[in-house]
């Protein structure tokens, strides 16, 4: 069929500022079955340029609703010159072979999409992979073996082993991992995207995320078992069962050009950060755009269909961008983008702020007696904004957060001058607690002229030990990379708490296997700050 589709031409181009659509009438062909060697079969839309006949294929494999939002994109770039085919996984939106298992048949039913879109007749001879989040995970799931070809990639607001990814500080990252299992689980029923955005489900998705222990959160809230989940939350980090899925392996031998977009508040950007450094180690041409937006934001999409319209232009020959600097990072408080060669850039200098015994933060320790407080993971520290898949995440005010018993707070005196930080940020914290296991969990704020504390990057790690001790020990902690400025007048503030439920799982504080605990313990916690114990956070001055 041949839509002019003005809605989409006019509205969603203006929206989301995207050049000026190339072809006023595009051809559709909706539910084409794809077969898979099993027998499986995927469905797939194609949206293409009425008039052309040589348009590259931007291909984009979807776990969610391919009439959705995809929908939308693939006209956008098929109205840009585009030919745009949009194939769901396995067990989703009318796709047979399920039910769906995240991860478990990318690698395989993407290589048989592959090879049918080769045998089409309306092929032209070149691919783009494209898409975000899960969709980037499809990419990397068949980058290696690709064939030459395959001219460009977008791994958006993605991770090359996604689910490891949520495992990497010891603590599941739960309210991430909790969210998505609902949303994949529960999207195919009626108004399940108007639920999402209305926020109609959130009581019963809290008390489920409440629930111990945790390997039944998914029975709680969905009523079945739900076997991503269950990998999730069961499995650690370096747990072998990952490996069939682990697509970090692969990145040495990628050689498709990739284009990547992170967020400085998406749950993937660490990860995110570390696959760009090992496909430029590996000699492929690489750029990153670092977004200041969630991951499920209307900017971050914005930014994701822009920078797949010029990337994909540069690689295809098509009408493409100016020539940029291989990593653009958004500079927040400054609003402005800052163009570097490398990341970290090599402008940027480490300083350490010093905690101080009386809670100041500054430029020597103030010796004193041990900052204590109590975590009860009956009452857990809550989680306020940060990078969070879905609902609450972002920059937050935090004052409520800080006037919690269980949560210790380090200010600065007023600055005297603009600060900005671009780079790499971490901190070493001396610390003694009462029970075998805890978390640490340190967070960067920026507080304002009106006393408003807002949240600009942080981190988690869990901590065990082979014995209790009141001696304190020293522990380093990466927080996750930032771009900020701090105004003159206003002042930097560190926070010092044992969690941040239910991003987080919380730490019960015994040696029952994380999953399966119920039993919970408060901790007594130390947090020391003089000479022999100088605790830090080590911030990266751009100058």
């Amino acid at each position: 069929m041949t839509r002019t589709h003005a809605v989409t031409r006019r509205v969603f181009g203006a929206v989301f500022g995207l050049p000026k659509a190339t072809a006023r009438r595009i051809t559709g062909e909706l539910d084409v079955g794809i077969p898979m060697p099993d027998g499986a079969v995927l469905l797939a839309d194609r949206w293409a340029p009425s008039t052309a006949t040589d348009a590259p294929t931007i291909l984009i494999r979807t776990c969610y609703s391919r009439k959705a939002f995809s929908g939308f994109v693939a006209r956008a770039y098929a109205e840009r010159g585009f030919q745009t085919v949009v194939v769901n996984s396995r067990g989703t939106f009318g796709s047979t072979g399920g039910p769906f298992y995240a991860m478990h048949h990318e690698r395989d039913d993407g290589h048989a999409v592959l090879d049918w879109v080769r045998g089409q007749p309306w092929y032209s001879g070149s691919i783009i992979l494209a898409g975000a989040s899960y969709l980037g995970y499809t990419q990397w799931a068949v980058a290696a073996e690709a064939a030459h070809d395959v001219v460009a990639m977008h791994p958006h607001f993605t991770s090359a082993r996604l689910a490891q990814n949520f495992l990497s500080t010891g603590a599941v990252e739960l309210d991430t991992a909790a969210r998505w299992a609902w949303v994949t689980a529960m999207q195919e029923r009626p108004r399940a995207n108007a639920r999402v955005a209305l926020g109609i489900d959130e009581k019963h998705l809290q008390t489920a995320m409440n629930t111990l222990p945790i390997n039944v959160i998914d029975e709680k809230a969905i009523g079945a078992a739900w076997p991503f989940f269950k990998d999730t939350v069961t499995r650690t980090e370096d747990d072998p069962r990952w490996e069939p899925w682990d697509r970090r392996v692969d990145l040495p031998r990628v050689r498709i050009p990739a284009s990547f977009v992170a967020g400085w508040y998406d749950p993937f950007l660490i990860d995110e950060l570390k696959d760009f450094h090992a496909l430029q180690a590996a000699g492929t041409p690489a750029r990153l755009t670092i977004v200041p937006w969630t991951h499920a934001s209307k900017g971050a999409s914005n930014a994701s269909v822009k920078d797949t319209l010029e990337w994909s232009g540069i690689h295809s020959g098509q009408p493409a961008g100016v020539s940029r600097a291989p990593v653009r990072a958004f500079v927040m408080g400054a609003n402005e983008w800052l163009d570097l060669h490398q990341w970290p850039p090599t402008q940027s200098v480490s300083e350490n702020w010093f905690l101080g015994a009386d809670g100041s933060l500054g430029a020597t320790t103030i010796a004193g007696d041990p900052s204590c407080y109590t975590y009860d993971p009956v009452v857990p520290t809550p989680s306020v904004g940060g990078r969070l898949l879905l609902a609450g995440a972002g920059r937050k005010n935090n004052r409520a957060l800080e006037s919690r018993d269980d949560v210790l707070t380090f200010t600065s005196a007023a600055l005297a001058e603009d600060l900005r930080i671009v780079g790499s940020v971490s901190a070493d914290i001396w610390m003694s607690s009462n029970r075998p296991t805890w978390d640490l969990f340190v967070r960067l704020c920026e507080v304002d002229a009106r006393g408003r504390s807002f949240n600009v990057t942080d981190g988690l790690i869990r901590v065990a030990v082979a014995a209790v001790s009141a001696e304190p020990q020293l522990i380093h902690l990466e927080l996750s990379p930032t771009a900020q400025l701090f105004r003159r007048g206003h002042r930097l503030r560190v926070q010092i708490s044992s969690g941040a439920h239910p991003r987080y799982a919380r730490n019960l504080g015994s040696d029952e296997r994380h999953d399966v605990g119920t039993a919970m313990f408060a901790a007594e916690q130390a947090v020391f700050a003089d000479a022999e114990h100088p605790s830090a956070i080590s911030l990266p001055r751009f100058s």
